[in-house]
């Protein structure tokens, strides 16, 4: 049959009818649409076979609604200016988010091996005892035409303990690496009293070059020669920990209880993150601490005291 002008067309957008039109074309045709869409409408087309010629309209098939079939397409679409920077912004906020991860994760690692070489150190201190009768080491000591001595002919108590340990390497904080910039002073790690980055609880355990009874405008006293069976409690009390360099650059191999705040002798709180340090005490164990939580915030009170005297004096009451 040939084409059936006048044929009513309905023509469906998702199932739904929306548009009614009279058009003088054969049942096979293509209608071009709204968005950039082609619905082709296509009629079963048979062939000679007895069955119905090309142009013919084949009755509808059981179970057909009558709907003919759609095929859509999407025309293509390049990205605009605004979108591409949006995707540039946000990798760029990843990666700043990935490499500050990494850089913590890093300084985490580093804070971990510290106090891992803190905890050697004590382990080194406790064989020291047991050699000496159970003193501890001075914080230093005269040394003169020693090769390891330093410029002032001494030697100091990582000298010592260097004989129980694995020597140079073990008191080097792996943060050390690089130069370190503490307050107007720029150093970096060296094996010697200035730059040695740990520093000794002296005052209180290895008080040496001193009087005996040296109180350094105290209300405590410091003694010679101090014995590990007059410790209180060994897992309050600290043996090492960081330390920089004092102002003038001197001395990062004590933590001077007397002067914590006069002369920065307290723990260093700048190396690592988190605004604290490594600590290791007498009974071995080792932790971060935040300063706040070590340094007493003005000398000579009792403050915090119970972590830096192995008798946890306090403060005499009066005037």
């Amino acid at each position: 049959m040939a084409g059936r002008p006048d044929l009513m067309h309905t023509i469906q957008l998702q199932g739904r009818p929306r548009v009614e039109r009279r058009a003088n074309v054969k049942y096979v045709g293509c209608h071009w649409l709204l968005d950039c869409q082609c619905y082709l409408a296509c009629s079963p087309i048979q062939d000679n076979g007895g069955q119905a010629a090309s142009g013919t309209q084949a009755g509808p098939e059981k179970g057909d609604t009558g709907n003919p079939p759609i095929l859509s397409w999407t025309r293509a679409r390049a990205f605009t200016l605004i979108e591409v920077l949006v995707v540039v912004a946000i990798i760029a906020v990843l990666v700043s988010i990935l490499v500050a991860s990494l850089s913590a994760a890093r300084e985490q690692s580093r804070r971990v091996i510290c106090q891992s070489n803190l905890q050697q150190l004590q382990k080194a201190n406790v064989f020291y005892l047991q050699a000496f009768k159970g003193i501890f080491p001075p914080h230093r000591f005269e040394a003169y035409g020693d090769p390891l001595a330093d410029n002032t002919g001494e030697k100091h108590w990582f000298h010592l303990l260097g004989q129980y340990a694995r020597g140079k390497e073990l008191p080097h904080c792996p943060t050390l690496k690089w130069d370190v910039q503490q307050d107007a002073n720029t150093w970096s790690w060296s094996y010697n009293s200035k730059n040695i980055g740990y520093g000794y609880n002296a005052f209180f355990l290895g008080l040496y070059n001193h009087q005996d009874g040296e109180t350094c405008r105290t209300y405590i006293e410091g003694r010679l020669w101090w014995p590990e069976n007059r410790i209180k409690r060994p897992a309050d009390n600290i043996l090492l920990g960081d330390s920089n360099p004092k102002p003038g650059g001197d001395w990062s191999s004590t933590l001077w209880w007397p002067y914590i705040n006069r002369a920065k002798e307290g723990l260093n709180g700048t190396r690592h993150r988190g605004k604290g340090g490594n600590l290791v005490f007498n009974d071995g164990h080792a932790e971060f601490r935040r300063t706040k939580s070590i340094n007493p915030e003005r000398d000579n009170t009792d403050q915090y005291i119970r972590f830096w005297d192995p008798l946890q004096r306090p403060k005499p009451s009066g005037p």
